[in-house]
């Protein structure tokens, strides 16, 4: 017999991990004052901005 939600639950943790890595750890990173001040140009930026809103548009896709 299958698990109940199987689904379901490993979509809730994929995008609880795309939010704890986008918006937590990349977020946390480009704040940081050593790393902001040698980040301009590079592509740290768009990659919070990404990693964050996937993880946001995922858990909005899921509930449409």
């Amino acid at each position: 017999m299958g698990v109940p939600y199987k689904w379901t639950f490993y979509f809730l943790i994929t995008v609880g991990v795309w939010n704890f890595t986008g918006a937590g750890v990349f977020g946390f990173l480009i704040n940081l004052p050593i790393i902001n001040y040698f980040e301009v140009g590079t592509l740290l930026t768009p990659n919070h901005g990404h990693a964050a809103l996937d993880g946001r548009l995922l858990a909005c896709w899921r509930w449409r």
